[in-house]
């Protein structure tokens, strides 16, 4: 079974899900994937300002997003992008 790549998105101030959970999932998707746990690429302020985009191989990507609650703003043109939409 294939299993499809995963994008995660977490902030330090969710109250719902909360910020060490984050590091967790990382942990789990590149295990599950077969990829290092060791960042490929880490960008600051991507895709805005207080983000940090990290990537893991080329099958997860994580977004910290600082000072969002727990509902993230959509970003319309990665969800395109991440479906092959756009």
């Amino acid at each position: 079974m294939r299993v499809p790549e995963q994008g995660l998105m977490q902030n330090p101030v969710d109250n719902t899900l909360l910020y060490p959970n984050y590091g967790e999932e990382i942990k789990e998707w590149t295990n599950v994937l077969g990829v290092s746990q060791t960042p490929t690429t880490t960008t600051q302020n991507n895709p805005s300002s207080g983000y940090t985009k990290t990537t893991y191989g080329n099958v997860v990507v994580g977004y910290s997003a600082a000072n969002v609650g727990h509902t993230v703003p959509v970003h319309e043109t990665i969800d395109l992008q991440w479906f092959g939409i756009a």
